[in-house]
């Protein structure tokens, strides 16, 4: 199996978890086990009336219809290079967050609708408090040790000193490394600032609760932060030593850390049972401050201090007080993620579009005694005096790209041919012929947006070669 082919199926792996994810996000959203689908308060009895059950009933079938369409499309990432697999998930990703949306928002408007029309009211019993008693700082003692992260930290840094070691095609994968470190700190800092809640009336109860929350919560950041960075440090041994044991490490280390945070977060799950088992816990009555938006359910009220808000999961998926300070910052900074995204996405394929079309994407030139191919998105020098031989091709044969970055217009970095094994490779794609250079140590392929630009280089090389 080549590595193109392991690349496709690793990315149809992730496809598939997301398919998974954001289907059981949505089809939740119409259980009545917590009393409130989509966000809308109805009694036990309610739940069960025909005209309700029909509206829950076509929301999960169109639902079911949709993610069932999107798993079957997932058979196109084999027909994509790797690049566009990726960016097919991106763009896969976003539709399966917003589509769904609409079919929420339409069925949460027939029960509000439904609601309204059978005159169904629902007095509130119970309501909110907030135990000024509790001390954050307090509950942050009972979270795991921070030298611990320093396990983690420290193979995503072995990841990182390997990856440069492998000159310019590492580049791109040690800045994976660095981004994993940032998710560490992030992380850490996210269950620290997490706000104390109120469970029931005793403060004692509320303070260990909250402790035990945020000591499941560490232990379980801690093994998926391990199980990541093991995961970087093998993909990095398969792809620069060609390994397949690495590959295996990689996968059987994140199995192990998601187990393991799963394990720790349903033994907190238990231990807040039993402890909450005779408590009265208090439950919010906010149904004028849900809303469906584009990415599914929306709370914002700002009369109410938490930045996350329970939704119809009964605890597992949390929605961002919108109208919270601190969740106003959140969902700005969603914005920006998905502003960066949707920039590299412009940078790595519309871009090189745009220069390959103005003839702009790559310049090849000789200036004292120096090949220099140049361009907004490459820059390369090889000394002239170093060739030993120079060829003209419109046919490199089979190739796989093992490092740098490539699309249907340029490529860039480590390639390997079948018929000049491992090269250095700086080409406009779409304009032959190619010009392939080799050295003592290295074979260099390139060219120029113009053909005949690149034909004139070769006719140079060779006349001063004496060829």
């Amino acid at each position: 199996m080549d590595q193109i082919r392991i690349v496709q199926l690793i990315y149809l792996g992730i496809y598939l978890l997301l398919c998974a994810t954001f289907y059981w996000t949505y089809i939740q959203e119409a259980r009545t086990r917590f009393g409130h689908p989509f966000m809308v308060r109805i009694t036990a009895v309610m739940a069960k009336e025909e005209s309700v059950q029909e509206i829950l009933g076509q929301y999960k079938k169109r639902i079911r219809l949709f993610f069932f369409v999107c798993v079957f499309l997932g058979a196109i990432i084999f027909f994509l290079p790797p690049q566009w697999g990726f960016v097919w998930m991106i763009l896969s990703g976003f539709v399966q967050i917003m589509l769904p949306s609409r079919i929420e928002r339409t069925s949460r408007k027939r029960l509000m609708l439904l609601k309204q029309e059978k005159q169904w009211f629902i007095r509130t019993e119970s309501r909110h408090k907030i135990d000024l008693k509790l001390d954050r700082k307090r509950s942050n003692q009972s979270m795991t040790s921070r030298w611990w992260f320093l396990i983690p930290i420290a193979i995503q840094c072995i990841a990182f000193v390997y990856c440069l070691v492998q000159g310019e095609g590492g580049k791109t994968f040690a800045a994976v490394c660095v981004l994993g470190l940032l998710i560490i700190a992030a992380g850490i800092g996210f269950i620290r600032w997490l706000p104390n809640k109120t469970y029931c009336e005793e403060s004692t109860v509320n303070q260990r609760m909250n402790g035990k929350k945020k000591a499941a919560a560490s232990r379980a950041w801690l093994w998926i932060c391990s199980g990541d960075a093991v995961w970087n440090l093998g993909i990095a041994g398969f792809l620069y030593s060609e390994r397949l044991q690495c590959l295996f490490l990689a996968g059987a280390a994140l199995i192990v850390a998601v187990t393991a945070a799963i394990l720790a977060l349903a033994e907190y799950g238990r231990e807040k049972q039993y402890e909450l088992a005779s408590e009265v816990v208090y439950e919010y009555d906010e149904e004028a401050y849900w809303d469906v938006g584009w990415f599914g359910l929306r709370y914002s009220n700002p009369y109410d201090p938490e930045v996350f808000k329970e939704n119809n999961s009964g605890g597992l998926n949390l929605a961002v007080n919108q109208a919270a300070r601190q969740g106003k910052w959140m969902t700005a900074g969603i914005i920006l993620f998905c502003a960066g995204i949707a920039l590299f996405v412009v940078w790595q394929f519309a871009y090189p579009k745009y220069l390959d079309k103005k003839g702009l994407l790559a310049d090849l030139v000789i200036e004292d005694g120096v090949i220099q191919v140049t361009g907004p998105l490459y820059d390369a020098k090889i000394p002239k005096e170093q060739v030993v031989e120079a060829e003209l091709t419109d046919d490199l044969g089979e190739g796989i790209r093992t490092n740098g970055s490539s699309t249907a217009s340029y490529g860039k970095g480590k390639f390997r041919y079948d018929k000049y094994g491992n090269v250095r490779v700086y080409l406009a794609w779409k304009h032959r012929p190619y010009l392939v250079l080799k050295t003592e140590t290295d074979i260099y392929i390139v060219n120029d947006d113009d053909p005949a630009q690149t034909i004139r280089i070769y006719e140079e090389i060779k006349g001063g070669n004496g060829s």
